[in-house]
């Protein structure tokens, strides 16, 4: 992805960084930026379906 995820100091800072902006993906917050606009959208709305 080409948004930049919060780094945190620690190993689980970056993890729970990751979790937080693939949360805001499956509320619908956010797209996220894979390169081309239709496969970014496809993801988000797999990530939805599997995850909601």
């Amino acid at each position: 992805m080409k948004q930049p995820i919060p780094k945190g100091e620690r190993l689980d800072e970056c993890w729970e960084n990751a979790v937080f902006f693939l949360e805001k993906v499956v509320r619908g917050e956010v797209i996220p930026d894979l390169g081309e606009e239709e496969v970014s959208r496809e993801f988000a709305e797999a990530l939805r379906s599997t995850l909601l």
